[in-house]
């Protein structure tokens, strides 16, 4: 029988082009961004800034 082509979904050969070139170029931020902080390193980022703001607030209000 005739085989279907094979095309791979739209998006993989761009992965293919980007991912090896990104790990090259960016080893430190990638490493640094996932070494710390592997689950949810935008979120732990965002409570400390919170907290200091409230320390910051309450510092001031005396």
């Amino acid at each position: 029988g005739r085989q279907p082509r094979i095309v791979p979904p739209r998006g993989t050969h761009v992965l293919i082009l980007y991912f090896p070139s990104s790990y090259k170029y960016h080893p430190l931020s990638f490493l640094s961004s996932h070494s710390t902080h592997p689950r949810h390193p935008r979120r732990k980022a965002r409570l400390e800034e919170k907290r200091e703001e409230k320390e910051w607030s309450s510092r001031g209000d005396n």
